[in-house]
């Protein structure tokens, strides 16, 4: 205890960071320093050394609270600031570790990249790209090439297209609000007008996705039908390639839809839904939560949940 104790002293008369040397997590550094202090039944509190992690220590403006989280209003806490040295001065990782390159936009995209458009840090823009004026786009995401980006398109941080992938349509003023960590396959079409014969371009329809879904190559997502509608993508979905998703349709998470499953309009599925290949669902029928349908289904009335059915009609198997 009395070595601790005295490192500790040494450390502070040099004004170094308790941080720089023991445990980085603010939680174990609050329990040794309760150690430190006679006991660990004693109030948890923060060294005064890491009360206040200086510039002169490191030059991190930032600090961190008991819970890990960034301390508000300037309180400085605990933190492992993890220094390096570079360009002859020491630079906290946590201050640098904000800091994220601006959008790097192909040559051949900059003349086709709307300059009203918000692109966020960090998105990536490959050559021959279209992107509106009503475009956001999040932080990271990437678009490697052949992409096209129009209407009122909100799209979240971390999302890839791959070539060709199209979101949005110019054809109307809806709406395509999509999550983080989506995945878009080779000419794919997303939020695209719809195709029924009473839709009215002066009520136009609207899309909303999720997160962490994986869009494969040649899938067809359709805007729903009007303004009172919204054709609705879970989380964490799969869709394999020439999957046809209708208008106004509910999806619900962690489904997968084998290849050329088409679903029609209004069509609504629970959550972890096994739809097989070539399977085709009728207007309006709705599908319980894991149920299974095996392929080359024709499926024409409601699907309870937790069975399995097949054949052209479709029945129930188990």
């Amino acid at each position: 205890r009395s070595r601790q104790a005295r490192r500790g002293q040494s450390m502070r008369a040099e004004g170094r960071c308790r941080c720089a040397a023991e445990d980085p997590t603010p939680m174990a550094t609050a329990n040794r320093s309760a150690r430190f202090r006679g006991g660990a039944n004693r109030p948890r509190a923060l060294p005064k050394t890491a009360q206040h992690h200086s510039r002169r220590s490191c030059g991190c403006s930032r600090g961190l609270g008991l819970d890990g989280r960034e301390a508000k209003g300037g309180a400085i806490g605990s933190l492992s600031c993890g220094r390096t040295r570079r360009r002859g001065r020491i630079v906290c990782s946590l201050a640098s570790s904000d800091t994220v390159e601006a959008p790097a936009i192909h040559e051949t995209s900059r003349q086709t990249v709307h300059p009203a458009a918000v692109i966020e840090k960090g998105v990536q823009i490959g050559p021959f790209c279209v992107i509106g004026p009503s475009a956001i786009i999040g932080r990271g995401t990437k678009l490697l090439g052949n992409n096209c980006i129009a209407g009122k398109v909100s799209l979240g941080a971390e999302c890839t297209l791959l070539h060709g992938a199209t979101i949005g349509s110019c054809e109307d003023d809806g709406t395509v609000t999509i999550g983080s960590g989506n995945r878009f396959g080779h000419y794919c079409s997303v939020g695209v007008r719809c195709a029924d014969l009473k839709y009215n371009p002066s009520d136009p329809g609207h899309l909303r996705m999720g997160d962490g879904n994986d869009v494969r190559e040649y899938v067809g997502i359709h805007a729903s039908s009007s303004g009172k509608f919204v054709t609705e993508i879970g989380s964490g979905n799969l869709l394999m390639g020439t999957v046809h998703v209708g208008h106004d349709v509910r999806l619900g998470d962690q489904n997968v839809l084998a290849n050329g499953s088409l679903l029609a309009g209004h069509v609504v599925l629970g959550n972890r839904v096994v739809v097989g290949g070539a399977c085709a669902i009728a207007q309006r029928c709705w599908v319980g939560s894991y149920a299974m349908l095996g392929g080359g289904s024709m499926v024409e009335r409601d699907v309870p949940p937790y069975v399995r059915v097949q054949g052209d009609r479709a029945r129930i198997r188990g």
